[in-house]
């Protein structure tokens, strides 16, 4: 084993979809054995899209075989190439075979947005739904809640108001 075993079959990893709900944009996870002194890293190394898996008999299929002309077209064009390789060296009582996952990515045509709130230690905050009000606020450390310093200003906040924290 000299040169990479691939196994039969590909996974996809839809590391878009947790996140970001799209299932369509995903990559591509491929398995192979190879003896640990014949392993060099594939890193960066482009995704061969007519790749057979290892078959002793010699009659080894190509492992993308089972895509439609459209899925093995869109997945030729997104140049796929390896981001990460896992090793597992367990697979082997001597140690000598490494199990290698490789992980193949690319950049998608799509801006993927994230927000997220932070708990920020901050001297103040605005109401945005009405813009008029803001109003200092200080901490009570016997509390443990900011607290206005300005009642006029806590009167005028109602229930499912948003409020943003800025620093001074």
């Amino acid at each position: 084993m000299t040169s990479p075993c691939y196994d039969d079959i590909f996974r996809r990893n839809y590391v878009f979809d947790a996140e970001f709900g799209d299932s369509e944009n995903y990559f591509l996870e491929l398995d192979y054995y190879i003896m640990r002194e014949a392993f060099t890293s594939r890193r960066k190394m482009p995704l061969d899209i007519g790749i057979r898996y290892y078959d002793d008999a010699g009659a080894s299929e190509e492992i993308f075989r089972d895509l439609s002309a459209a899925e093995k077209a869109l997945i030729a064009s997104r140049n796929y190439i390896v981001l990460e390789e896992n090793i597992d060296i367990s697979t082997s009582e001597f140690g000598d075979i490494y199990h290698v996952t490789e992980v193949y990515g690319y950049a998608p045509e799509k801006t993927f947005t994230q927000y997220e709130s932070v708990l920020a230690n901050s001297y103040g905050w605005k109401k945005l739904t009405n813009t008029s009000i803001s109003g200092w606020i200080f901490y009570d450390a016997d509390t443990g809640y900011f607290k206005l310093s300005s009642s006029s200003a806590a009167n005028m906040l109602s229930v499912e108001d948003e409020l943003s924290v800025y620093y001074n």
